[in-house]
């Protein structure tokens, strides 16, 4: 906002915003007074543990009350017989200072961007969104306070940390949020670790396994199995979303962001190179940092994305196995050391290849993960002359491995002879369906396949000059 007269109008919408906390915070003090007790949120997720040691997490029940305590419903009273779940908590008349605070935003329709103008009435029904929006807003600061503070006064120093989050969520431009990509099916010995200035690994905590499942509802993807079998993410900092109003923010937090989803694949993709692990996501988070627009009572307020980037087979209860990988922190240290050299290569061939790799990881189709391994070795390793490709291929990638491992290029080179072949008979389909262990034999070039693959990327990936595969002619085999 700008101008004498928008920050006039901006804190008097803070003024009245405060005095009707204030209100609703002494009215609930009156009701505790009385001797009522507030009863816990109904539906609490629940968070259990397998014997494989994944997270279990599930819907709460409407009949157990054992969720954060909710000190504002102590307002509720019936209004109408004949509608005995009409319990309202503010309704006009009430308290003054709500109406008075609901006045001015529709008076100033401009004082927040978090405040959308009123839909027009259709069919002679009008919804009060404003009045709706901002009881909800008032529930949830209460509920914030009396949970962080306990059944205490409410003072200046206590309301302006209630509100100073709530000030930067009305008038910001611009909303900060950190990004949490949880990590399915794979365990890790550490809590936290951190891969680059902007990217690090983190154990989630027993409340954010709650507040992404209960999240998860609004943007839900992947199989409710595979979304809980998580215990690490993947949190990217330093990204922000446009300000908007509640509704509108709620929805864009829940979309999918390309340049954010690009960043996630380098991530899994660092991963995936180093440990050939079988892993992906089925939920992309948003946590407000810094500001809130209390769409909920306990902070920090979580969005999630909905998601399905994982092996499909995860979805027949892999979430159920016995065996489930482990991550040492030392292999994370190489992690973090690739996903540098991969940030620094500017060259969409790598990213093409690297994007292909992460897809053939989670194909379920065997031939179409041979067919994504080869389309990234071609563009790792192609040139524009397209003669001979399998032989170059061979040649160049057998180099690499010597540069990298004096006397393995011959096994590499073996390697990718196997993987064109039976690629050849995928695309001319000739398969052999009726071969013995025809599916054994596929699974094998599968592993061959995406193991050469990896290594190739991480090679070139410590010699990005190789990217160019005339310099590899030149200087590795001619040379």
């Amino acid at each position: 906002m700008t101008g004498s007269s928008d920050f006039t109008i901006a804190q008097k919408l803070v003024d009245h915003f405060s005095a009707a906390f204030e209100a609703t915070v002494a009215a609930i003090h009156v009701e505790l007074a009385a001797g009522k007790k507030p009863r816990g949120k109904r539906n609490h997720p629940k968070l259990d543990h397998r014997a494989n040691g994944m997270p279990a997490l599930s819907g709460g029940n409407s009949w157990d009350s054992d969720g954060g305590l909710q000190y504002a419903d102590l307002l509720e009273r019936e209004s109408d017989s004949t509608n005995p779940f009409h319990r309202p908590r503010f309704e006009p008349g009430r308290f003054a200072e709500v109406d008075a605070l609901i006045d001015f935003i529709r008076t100033n329709p401009g004082c927040s961007m978090n405040y959308a103008p009123e839909p027009p009435a259709e069919g002679g029904i009008s919804f009060d969104l404003t009045r709706v929006q901002i009881e909800l807003q008032l529930a949830h600061a209460a509920n914030r306070f009396f949970q962080r503070y306990g059944e205490v006064a409410c003072d200046s120093r206590k309301r302006r940390a209630i509100m100073k989050p709530f000030i930067y969520g009305l008038f910001d431009d611009q909303l900060r949020v950190t990004n949490i990509i949880p990590i399915a099916l794979v365990k890790f010995d550490f809590d936290r670790i951190r891969l680059a200035p902007d990217s690090y690994v983190i154990r989630m905590s027993d409340a954010l396994q709650r507040a992404r499942w209960a999240a998860k509802s609004y943007a839900a993807n992947g199989h409710d199995g595979v979304v809980s079998a998580a215990t690490h993410a993947f949190v990217l900092t330093g990204w922000h979303w446009p300000n908007q109003s509640w509704i509108a923010v709620i929805h864009d937090l829940a979309a999918h962001t390309p340049p954010l989803r690009e960043k996630i694949e380098e991530l899994f993709g660092a991963l995936r190179l180093v440990t050939g692990v079988s892993t992906g996501f089925a939920q992309e988070l948003r946590v407000a940092r810094g500001w809130t627009h209390f769409h909920s009572d306990a902070p920090p307020e979580v969005f999630a994305a909905g998601a399905r980037r994982y092996p499909e087979e995860f979805d027949n209860y892999g979430w159920m196995r016995d065996e489930i990988p482990v991550v040492t922190r030392d292999t994370m240290h190489e992690v973090a050391a690739d996903l540098g050299r991969l940030r620094s290569i500017q060259d969409e061939r790598f990213a093409l290849a690297l994007r292909r790799m992460n897809s053939a990881m989670i194909r379920s189709d065997v031939s179409d993960a041979i067919l994504d391994s080869t389309i990234a070795l071609e563009i790792l390793l192609g040139d524009r002359a397209g003669e001979a490709i399998n032989y170059k291929l061979k040649m160049r990638a057998a180099a690499l491995a010597n540069l990298e491992t004096p006397g393995t290029g011959d096994a590499v080179r073996k390697a990718i002879g196997q993987t064109y072949d039976l690629r050849s008979r995928i695309v001319h389909g000739s398969r052999g369906r009726n071969r013995p262990n025809v599916e054994v034999d596929l699974a094998a070039a599968r592993r061959v396949a995406l193991d050469t693959l990896r290594r190739i990327l991480r090679i070139v990936a410590k010699y990005p000059h190789y990217l160019d595969p005339l310099r590899i002619d030149s200087e590795l085999l001619l040379g």
